[in-house]
């Protein structure tokens, strides 16, 4: 396997045994000059990083494959992160309001459709928000966090019950009354996490 790092053939990685070893490598090579992977390609192809240590399973490090790693700065990836998740939040709290209108107007095959893209938005802003705050300057609220995603999680299996149930009328109270608020707290903090990027400059 062919390795390159930021447009640079890595010989010396071509030598490591797997693709488990090789991402290793390349990660805390990266750590070390305050960067992280951003980017793999294999072959030209987007991948992740678990696609990629899958290909190990199949074929070794002795296949014909070539594999591009793109670094990044910490920082920067943090302000990207941050400033999609400011953007994606507010069109999720919006989308949350006109999915609970549509079940109020009695447009449950227009709302259901979009209610499970509005699941994986919901699981997308909490997975950028776990990764973020840890590298930021914010006081650690566990139990609050804890407690927010909790009922964001409780609410969203209420949602699928009802779904399964047919009761539209109540969805749209649930999502009116229980999960919007939470998502605007979800909101809120992501808000509050992206006004400290300014110390990421």
């Amino acid at each position: 396997m062919k390795i390159w790092v930021d447009d640079q053939q890595r010989k010396d990685l071509s030598l490591l045994t797997s693709p488990d070893e090789i991402l290793k490598a390349v990660e805390e090579e990266a750590a070390c000059s305050g960067r992280v992977v951003a980017d793999i390609r294999i072959d030209g192809m987007t991948v992740d990083a678990e696609a990629f240590r899958s290909l190990g399973l199949m074929t070794g490090n002795k296949s014909g494959h070539t594999a591009a790693f793109t670094l990044t700065p910490l920082r920067t990836l943090l302000r990207e992160s941050l400033d999609t998740a400011v953007e994606y939040s507010q069109k999720l709290t919006s989308g949350t309001e006109e999915i609970a209108a549509q079940f109020e107007r009695g447009e449950a095959g227009k709302a259901l459709p979009t209610l499970s893209q509005l699941f994986d938005g919901l699981g997308w802003l909490i997975g950028i928000y776990d990764r973020c705050r840890p590298f930021m300057p914010v006081p650690v609220r566990v139990d609050e966090e804890a407690a927010m995603k909790g009922k964001i999680l409780e609410t969203l299996r209420l949602l699928v019950r009802l779904a399964d149930e047919g009761n539209f009328a109540a969805m749209a109270l649930t999502l009116r009354w229980e999960l919007l608020p939470s998502v605007r707290t979800l909101a809120q903090r992501v808000k509050d996490l992206s006004g400290l990027r300014a110390g990421l400059q």
